[in-house]
């Protein structure tokens, strides 16, 4: 991928992309901790239980549940045709 196709990408990307408060999502802390591989990640699973979304994330520790769906940036790239 060219230094173009990623700005592009990034740029697309940052459409979508916005800052959460714990209040939208702190009524799933509890389930995230059940759920979360690494208690570093908690917020971020409680974030895409609230959502109804998955996690996009390389550390393949996160995958180690089945609960939450996590794509590698490799799949990402995949799905939007650049693989």
């Amino acid at each position: 991928m060219s230094d173009t196709e990623l700005s592009e990408v990034l740029e697309d990307i940052s459409l979508f992309v916005g800052v959460a408060s714990l209040s939208e999502y702190e009524e799933f802390i509890s389930r995230a901790k059940s759920i979360s591989p690494d208690r570093d990640d908690i917020d971020i699973f409680a974030l895409a239980l609230s959502l109804n979304c998955a996690i996009w994330s390389n550390d393949k520790a996160l995958k180690k549940q089945d609960v939450v769906k996590v794509y590698s940036t490799e799949e990402i790239l995949g799905f939007l045709g650049l693989r």
